[in-house]
């Protein structure tokens, strides 16, 4: 079987003897060319796996930054559909594991028939409590290598 990225990176950092460095940015606040410039400098810096918020109206299991993020982003029209070719971009410069952190709802809202095609390492949901029916909804809607 063929490992996934974020399975090889931490691999990689026990290998080397070190902790790994997994660093988090709220997508598109500040738009998402300022969101693609600092995932590469995190990478250039050496963030080992790092996490894309994906900006959600009601964010209530986030702290008060996240929260601020989130809104900003927003304000600025920030869509998964956007993050989605933000994540393509991404993938064109570098093959750093990157992880959405999202609401289920953002999921169902975009469409679990819908194929993404991203080459995203993993999707974490916020508050999620039954992983496995979303996991069947996520198998339908790309084509990423899940570890719960």
């Amino acid at each position: 079987m063929t490992k996934n990225r974020i399975d090889t990176k931490l691999a990689q950092c026990k290998a080397e003897g070190k902790k790994a460095l997994i660093t988090f940015i709220t997508a598109g606040d500040g738009g998402y060319d300022c969101t693609e410039k600092a995932v590469l400098e995190m990478v250039e810096n050496g963030a080992d796996l790092i996490e894309l918020g994906v900006p959600f109206s009601d964010p209530i299991a986030e702290g008060p930054v996240i929260q601020c993020a989130s809104e900003r982003s927003l304000k600025n029209g920030t869509t998964l559909v956007g993050i989605f070719e933000l994540v393509r971009r991404l993938r064109k410069q570098t093959d750093v594991p990157l992880l959405l952190m999202m609401y289920l709802n953002t999921i169902f809202c975009y469409g679990t028939d819908r194929k993404a095609a991203l080459t995203v390492s993993l999707f974490r949901i916020s508050r999620m409590r039954k992983k496995m029916r979303f996991r069947a909804a996520l198998t339908n809607i790309t084509s990423i290598t899940s570890a719960w």
